[in-house]
């Protein structure tokens, strides 16, 4: 194969991949794709085919969608208001005398699926809702205004979960970040994606790939991630809390009285104000990365 051949291959595939990747980028922006099966999401539905009130006797709720993006809103009123845009035969909302059940879903995909929208579920709640809310989503985020006594219980494949305020959270998400303003107790478990939280009392995190950030942390931390770092601004511990992460940095701005144990493999390691004879002790273990505990 001549040169001016190879030149003309290279800027063919070139060009290829070009309007490969602006293809992929246009659809993902606006109406979003399937390949077996594998969605991308679009834009939501404006198809609207629920919106009903329901009383608030139920024990709790659960949420089901394969694509679509889930909302969970305050209200003034003491009943619950389930609003569902999306297509009719793939959505339901159906109830016990326990269990609030919210399905919605568009057209089923298989195989190549173009010009696809997602579902849009909206539940609306009182402020002071305190029971447990479990959602399900394939594809699709995640969004909850402030209830100071909610429950949830949140499984994700693919989307990203933003929470303002509530009390207590298991969260399991494969691909998408995970955003909270202020949560007493969380569990949540990411494979790739950041976690960022403002403040938490207790805090239990694992992550595969994806960097956790923590503003203030008031009572425990158990931390354990793959890659990524760790960046916590304030601390303080009311028991034996530990930090591990196979390769990245680890650091902590600010900290009350406590002994710190901290081991590297690889990597510097810089411990300010070491109290041996503190009640509480944080253990912090990286295989590669620095640990620099400021204060």
């Amino acid at each position: 194969m001549n040169k001016a051949t190879r030149i003309s291959l290279i800027t063919l595939l070139t060009l290829l991949v070009i309007i490969i990747s602006v293809g992929f980028v246009f659809l993902l922006k606006n109406n979003g794709f399937s390949f077996l099966n594998f969605r991308f999401s679009g834009k939501e539905s404006t198809n609207l085919i629920v919106d009903k009130v329901y009383e608030d006797v139920y024990d709790s709720i659960e949420i089901d969608t394969e694509a679509g993006n889930v909302y969970l809103k305050n209200t003034t009123d003491n009943n619950i208001r389930v609003v569902i845009y999306g297509e009719e035969e793939n959505s339901s909302v159906e109830s016990n005398t326990e269990i609030l059940r919210i399905k919605g879903n568009t057209k089923k995909c298989s195989f190549i699926c173009i010009n696809n929208e997602v579902a849009k579920i909206e539940v609306y709640l009182p402020n002071d809702y305190s029971k447990n809310v479990k959602i399900t989503n394939d594809v699709g985020d995640i969004k909850v205004e402030k209830f100071d006594n909610l429950y949830t219980d949140i499984s994700s494949d693919t989307g990203d979960i933003t929470i303002d305020t509530i009390k207590s959270a298991n969260i399991k998400v494969h691909t998408g970040d995970v955003r909270i303003n202020k949560i007493d107790t969380i569990n949540t478990k990411s494979t790739t994606g950041d976690v960022e939280i403002k403040e938490v009392n207790e805090l239990t995190v694992s992550t595969t790939t994806g960097d956790i950030e923590i503003e203030k942390i008031n009572n425990y931390v158990e931390s354990s991630s793959t890659t990524g770092d760790v960046t916590i601004d304030y601390i303080n511990i009311t028991k034996d809390s530990k930090i591990d992460t196979t390769t990245g940095d680890v650091l902590i701005k600010s900290t009350t009285e406590m002994y710190i144990d901290a081991r590297t493999s690889v990597g510097d390691t810089n411990i300010n104000n070491n109290y041996r004879t503190a009640e509480f002790s944080l253990n912090i273990k990286t295989t590669t990365g620095d640990i620099d505990v400021k204060n």
